[in-house]
């Protein structure tokens, strides 16, 4: 797979050492990419507004003219959510401002090749998660229906009489299952339980208090039972520290 990536920084020097060395890099890690440079980060923005899902990967100087870096990114997020974002400032104090506007990491001017690397395979092992995900998926049978459901669209599962509820982002589906037919389904990936009778997609939980409940895409609210909450702990701060 080839990765798209834009680099937006108006000193044409970072632009071009930036853009050296990820092509070294991932010719050295055999990783495609194509990579687009903005010295202009209104140019990006419209760009990213006709084409959404246009890059993968983004990496914003901080310290532009017009509009800054911080700014850029949120922008960005407003439109794709998905795409990661490397902030790149000569200076720390904006680490904070930076995670705040969902950056996925900072990086410190100048550039040096042995982080850039660390990043770049940090990213990649994310991209090819997202990659697989994206293209898995269970069928299922309502009726007559046959209907196939990719794993990117699924919130929770949950166990009712005699059938399952997959409840996605769009839609909900209520096939006849088991829930040990499912999980024999599924063969674990991005899943887990957090209740006997409700499965949850990890990356879909954006908060986790009380040692009991986990809010999933700031729309529902499930109970997590006593024998699961080590395990929906763990993975909530695994999702916090990436």
């Amino acid at each position: 797979m080839t990765y798209r990536l834009a680099i937006c920084d108006d000193e044409e020097i970072i632009r071009s050492v930036l853009k050296k060395y990820i092509h070294e890099i991932c010719q050295e890690e055999q990783i495609q990419v194509l990579i687009e440079s903005y010295e202009n980060p209104m140019k990006l923005l419209n760009q990213i507004q006709k084409h959404p899902e246009r890059y993968d990967l983004i990496f914003l100087d901080v310290d532009m003219p017009e509009i800054n870096g911080i700014e850029t990114g949120k922008r960005i997020k407003e439109v794709n959510e998905e795409v990661l974002i490397i902030f790149v400032t000569a200076h720390d104090k904006y680490a904070l401002k930076a995670f705040e506007a969902d950056a996925f990491q900072y990086m410190l001017k100048p550039a040096k090749k042995d982080k850039l690397r660390v990043l770049l395979r940090k990213c990649h092992r994310i991209l090819s998660k997202i990659n697989r995900e994206e293209q898995e998926f269970i069928n299922i049978q309502e009726g007559e229906r046959y209907t196939k459901v990719f794993y990117k669209d699924i919130i929770y599962f949950e166990k009712y009489k005699n059938k399952v509820r997959i409840i996605c982002e769009e839609q909900e589906y209520a096939p006849y299952l088991t829930l040990r037919e499912l999980k024999e389904m599924l063969n674990e990936g991005p899943f887990v339980q957090c209740h006997q009778s409700i499965i949850i997609h990890k990356d879909k939980i954006t908060e986790f208090k009380n040692n009991k409940i986990v809010i999933l895409n700031d729309k529902y609210t499930l109970s997590v039972s006593r024998p699961y909450i080590k395990a929906i702990k763990d993975i909530f701060l695994d999702l916090l520290r990436r």
